[in-house]
């Protein structure tokens, strides 16, 4: 999706939230599907959601800021950078189509995806429930 926007003009700058493995590897995909690496930024020390939306997104927030990632996660990116001050638009990466999903059965959807939904909301909800009742 990051490639689609990119290519679309609608973002000129791609930055690539992760482990420092993980980031890399997204990295090098974009290059080898031409975005040149000067429009690449990389934010390593991503442990976690929050510190994404501490570090990298508000030290690059020139404009608005598009968050793509899978479904399940946006949620609780847009309630983490929320809190941060860092505001943005979210787009589900599976709308870009780029894996065929047509094959996948509904027992691989609910047993792949159902738990990482319920990971995701159990940790947003601590999230709200722990600043309420801490702040």
């Amino acid at each position: 999706m990051g490639i689609r926007l990119y290519e679309g003009d609608k973002t000129n700058t791609l930055i690539l939230s992760n482990t420092e493995q993980a980031a890399l590897v997204m990295k090098d995909y974009m290059i080898g599907r031409g975005i040149p690496d000067k429009d690449i930024i990389l934010d390593i020390e991503a442990e976690i959601t929050r510190h994404s939306c501490q570090t990298t997104f508000a030290q690059n927030n020139s404009g608005s800021i598009l968050f793509v990632s899978q479904a399940f996660h946006l949620p609780r990116i847009y309630y983490e950078c929320q809190k941060s001050g860092v505001e943005g638009q979210l787009i589900p990466a599976e709308y870009s189509n780029v894996i065929d999903r047509s094959k996948t059965s509904p027992y691989q959807i609910l047993t792949i995806r159902f738990p990482r939904y319920v990971r995701e909301m159990s940790l947003l909800w601590h999230d709200i429930i722990f600043q309420k009742l801490i702040f």
